[in-house]
């Protein structure tokens, strides 16, 4: 008996999940490691970099956007 696959290649695209169609900011802080928390203000994180680097004297910071995507296939 042989077992043959069978292989089913579809196409799929992402979409902006309508439940969460705002994106959310963050930043973390490259010496120590510390996260700010999400915030749909994109100043937040931003106050928090200088807070943060007020405090413990850090001055690397990576900051970025969030999007939540929702994967379907195109078939459906």
């Amino acid at each position: 008996m042989t077992v043959r696959a069978v292989y089913r290649h579809v196409d799929w695209r992402l979409t902006v999940d309508p439940n969460d169609d705002r994106p959310q900011y963050t930043a973390k802080c490259m010496t120590c490691g510390d996260i700010a928390e999400l915030s749909f203000r994109k100043a937040a994180p931003e106050v928090w970099c200088l807070r943060h680097a007020r405090r413990t004297g850090h001055q690397r910071f990576c900051t970025g956007a969030l999007s939540f995507l929702i994967a379907t296939c195109a078939d459906r």
